[in-house]
Order: C-alpha cells, then sequence, then structure tokens
C-alpha cells in the first residue's frame, strides 16, 4: 500500500483536483483527468456541480470496497499509478528458458523410450530370425503356404496401391517418320525400280 491509504474519504472529499474545462460545441466539458470522470453540459457551472457530484459518487465507491489507496491523491502517486520496473533481460528470457528445457527433457524422455522400444523389438526379433536355422522342413513349408495365403488374399489389394503410387508417365504419341527429299530432282520424279541380281 501506499502512504495514501492512511487517508480517510473526507480528505479525499475535500481534496482539490485538478480540474480541466473544454468549451465545445455542446457546451463544456469539464473533467478530472486523474480519476478519469467527465462531464458535458450547455453551462459551465452546471457541469462543474454535475462532475462534483460524479467526482463524490466514485470516490465513495471505492472507499466502499476498502479501495480508497488506489485512487490518486492530488500531488501523489497511487499504487495503481506506479510504474513498474523495467525488468533484466535474465527475467525477460526466463520464461522461454523454462520451457525451452522442458521441452528439451521432453524431448530426450521420448528419444530413450521409443529407442528402448527399438532396441527390445531388435533383440527379440534378432532371437527369432536365429531361431530360424532350427526349423524343420515341415515348419518351413507350413510358414511358406501361409506366407501364400496371406499374399493371396492382399495381392488384388496390393496392386490396386501400385496403381495408385505407379508415377503416372506422361503419354507421347509416335512421330510418324517423314520421307527425305532426295537431292536429285529427276531421281525423285524417275519411277522406283528394282534390281534383281
Amino acid at each position: 500500500m501506499s502512504g495514501a491509504s492512511s487517508r480517510s474519504l473526507q480528505e479525499y472529499l475535500d481534496a482539490e483536483y485538478e480540474v480541466v474545462v473544454r468549451k465545445t460545441a455542446k457546451g463544456y466539458t469539464v473533467c478530472i483527468p486523474s480519476l478519469g470522470l467527465a462531464h458535458t453540459g450547455k453551462e459551465l457551472e452546471a457541469s462543474y456541480a454535475s462532475l462534483s457530484s460524479k467526482k463524490e459518487a466514485h470516490l465513495r465507491e471505492f472507499a466502499s470496497e476498502d479501495l480508497l489507496h488506489l485512487v490518486p491523491f492530488p500531488g501523489e502517486e497511487s499504487a495503481s499509478h506506479v510504474e513498474a520496473k523495467p525488468r533484466s533481460v535474465l527475467q525477460q528470457v526466463k520464461p522461454f528458458l523454462v520451457k525451452a528445457a522442458i521441452s528439451a527433457l521432453l524431448f530426450l524422455g521420448a528419444v530413450n523410450v521409443i529407442g528402448q522400444g527399438l532396441g527390445d523389438t531388435g533383440y527379440k526379433l534378432e532371437k527369432q530370425l536365429e531361431g530360424l536355422s532350427n526349423w524343420s522342413p515341415e515348419q518351413v513349408e507350413w510358414h511358406r503356404a501361409r506366407s501364400a495365403k496371406i499374399a493371396e488374399k492382399l495381392g488384388p489389394t496390393i496392386r490396386e496401391l501400385v496403381v495408385m503410387f505407379r508415377d503416372p508417365a506422361p503419354a507421347v504419341p509416335a512421330i510418324p517418320a517423314v520421307p527425305t527429299a532426295s537431292p536429285d530432282p529427276a531421281a525423285a520424279a524417275a519411277p522406283a525400280t528394282s534390281a534383281k541380281p
């Protein structure tokens, strides 16, 4: 709390706040900038009286909520009007650093979990592959037949997918052969004869 908190409501009501008067097309606008109060009226005295009533109601409302210490007293700054001290660069960067550290820990944790999972899977697969050499010919034939059945069931679907992912090369029309002109015009006019040996 500021030093103004020890003041009573009556001191605030009796205090002389700066009043700004401005002549407008509608008459006069009077305001107390430090309290954020204003009133516009045709006559100056009536506008000032209305502003005084607004000031009193404003101060009484703050006093009823026990917030009078937030209202600026003439010549003093209230707690709500004191500017905050600028933060240092470290204070400004601290939220970013905390978020970056948390993100890095989460990322490393995820990499660790995924790495362990892949390592376990790889180890299990390696153990299963080592066991393949110990299979009997009947087991090999059973797995081969099972794979053939799976391939037979999935074959049409796979063929459709292959067609979808095939790189469509643009169709290039065949270029017809162009007859070449002979350099001798007399040879071009002469009928073609076939020579027999």
